[in-house]
């Protein structure tokens, strides 16, 4: 649940969730209600930074959750655990850089955004480059412990 809400919260700052409430598209008096609350105009920066350090810190709790009951399991186990929350929350950086920020799709004061504006300004490369660290993440975390080897009766036993 830990690592979810790691995720959750890094996602959000990948889609620039605060840049939206900044934006045309959300009621300009929504944003200059945030503005006045925070006390700055930067305020969407402001938390980028305090949401992406939460998302690091959960992170790093949730790690240290998976990886104190694979401990069972061997050393290399109890790194995959460790391993795949670092690749996830790359995976969340690495989609906040192929997801645009929402200053770059609705300049000025143009309220309508089409998803065709939204996707030309995707970068898929970078876009690719997240699904697969999904997928690699994915995979280490879900990776079985090597199981040991059980002896199984000898010939002498058998006979």
């Amino acid at each position: 649940m830990v690592l979810l809400a790691s995720l959750a919260i890094a996602l959000a700052m990948a889609a620039d969730i605060p840049g939206l409430f900044n934006s045309p598209l959300v009621d300009p008096q929504v944003s200059e209600n945030l503005r006045q609350q925070f006390g700055s105009a930067r305020w969407p920066q402001v938390m980028e930074v305090v949401g992406s350090a939460i998302a690091a810190a959960l992170g790093v709790v949730s790690a240290v959750l998976l990886m104190v009951p694979r401990r069972g399991g061997g050393g290399f186990h109890v790194m995959r655990a460790a391993l795949a929350v670092v690749v996830l929350l790359a995976a969340a950086a690495t989609l906040g850089h192929a997801l645009p920020g929402w200053n770059e799709v609705v300049p000025g004061a143009r309220p309508f955004v089409t998803l065709e504006d939204y996707l030309r300004h995707v970068h898929m490369k970078a876009l690719v480059q997240a699904g697969l660290l999904v997928m690699l993440g994915l995979l280490l975390l879900v990776w079985p412990a090597r199981r040991p080897q059980v002896a199984g009766p000898t010939a002498e036993a058998v006979q």
